[in-house]
């Protein structure tokens, strides 16, 4: 049960416990700081204009740069409803 619930994941994207801990925390935190540039953004227009987009893609493709045992990590390649995100970074 342990090893079930604390260690097959990250085993799975080939990482140790602590490993894994680190990245999901730092990818908890540019969430969260992503989350307050559209924050702003949803004020203030003029101001945080891709700030999101960009660090959503750059998530997005350290992800997809993971690997498991069989392959890449699944992840979808757009969240429904948010296809302007990849549009916002391709012209950059």
């Amino acid at each position: 049960m342990f090893t079930r619930i604390f260690l097959t994941h990250p085993r799975a994207v080939d990482e140790t416990y602590v490993q894994h801990a680190v990245f999901a925390s730092r990818f908890a935190i540019q969430l969260a700081l992503a989350a307050g540039a559209a924050a702003v953004h949803a004020v203030i227009p003029s101001l945080f204009e891709q700030t999101a987009s960009r660090m959503i893609a750059k998530m997005h493709a350290r992800i997809q740069s993971r690997k498991t045992s069989g392959g890449d990590v699944p992840v979808p390649a757009v969240v429904e409803g948010y296809d302007h995100i990849q549009n916002d970074c391709a012209k950059q």
